[in-house]
């Protein structure tokens, strides 16, 4: 019995309906099989979160939705891959195998990228490493006319400005809506980052660190909703004030605010009523709210 071995017209599957069911890991095994499918499954549009982890100088470690990938150095221009516990080995340096590897979601225009998180544990050599793999990538996207990395939620883990302003700058303006930032202790340079266009685009913005940020009060009339943890008690006597005024400068006018909490690790009332807290006050078009452990500020319809 002959059975006709060539390949299935694409055209004449419901293909598309199929990879919008498929996960990461599924959609990499099929683009392998054939040029007809890797085209099929890269001219779909997807979305893909990415945690991106350059902590140590010896290996990367790359996540990709639930896929966790480690690179690492195996020798000259050789790169050992970890991928659910199997051992896979490259000729290729582990820096450039991660930059091959992240530039097929990057470069893919129909990819985009939910959630990207990048971390380097604080070292500015390792941040350099990071930032040459992500603005090669960059490059190459300016030089076919895209307009930088289709992320919607940037995530870092940095305490200077200007780095914060390195890497944002290569976000696409048109896809960007959230930044959220861990500083660990106080954000220096904060004016590096909020007079990039990407920042006038984020709408969603959170900030955990261990001071508390006066100055990023003053640049968030642009955003929808915000959330500052400060990881340290405060005297609600010392900050009451300087937030009363932020409400009534900033969000009053602003004409995309909805929504925004500061929570601390205590709120100390020393000479503050006790009354104050769990009540209401309306500033404006612009409800506060103190508790003890947080202070809320909402929008009024």
């Amino acid at each position: 019995m002959n059975r006709d071995s060539s390949p299935p017209n694409l055209d004449t599957i419901p293909l598309k309906g199929v990879l919008n069911y498929l996960n990461l890991k599924e959609r990499s095994v099929l683009r392998k099989v054939n040029r007809a499918l890797r085209e099929a499954v890269d001219s779909n549009c997807t979305t893909v979160s990415l945690n991106f982890d350059f902590c140590h100088s010896q290996f990367i470690t790359l996540n990709l939705d639930d896929i966790e990938i480690v690179y690492c150095s195996d020798g000259v221009n050789q790169c050992e891959m970890l991928v659910y516990q199997k051992r896979k080995t490259v000729k290729s340096g582990y820096v450039e195998t991660v930059k091959k590897d992240l530039g097929i979601y990057f470069k893919n225009p129909n990819t985009r990228i939910t959630n990207l998180k990048l971390q380097w544990d604080y070292d500015t050599h390792l941040y350099e490493g990071l930032c040459q793999i992500l603005e090669t990538i960059f490059d190459e996207l300016s030089q076919n006319g895209l307009g930088g990395l289709r992320v919607e939620t940037l995530e870092l883990y940095s305490y200077n400005g200007a780095q914060i302003a390195r890497l944002l700058r290569l976000i696409d303006v048109n896809t960007i809506n959230s930044l959220r930032l861990d500083t660990h202790v106080h954000l220096y340079d904060g004016d590096q980052f909020v007079n990039l266009p990407q920042w006038e685009r984020v709408r969603d913005f959170q900030l955990v660190g261990s001071h508390f940020p006066h100055k990023i009060f003053n640049v968030l009339g642009n955003v929808t909703s915000f959330n500052i943890k400060h990881e340290n008690g405060v005297d609600l006597e010392i900050i009451i004030e300087p937030i009363y005024l932020f409400v009534s400068t900033v969000l009053n006018p602003s004409e995309n605010f909805q929504y925004g909490q500061i929570t601390c690790g205590n709120i100390r009332l020393l000479d503050i009523p006790f009354p104050m807290l769990n009540t209401s006050r309306i500033l404006g078009n612009v409800s506060v709210t103190i508790q003890r452990n947080t202070i809320t500020m909402e929008k009024l319809l």
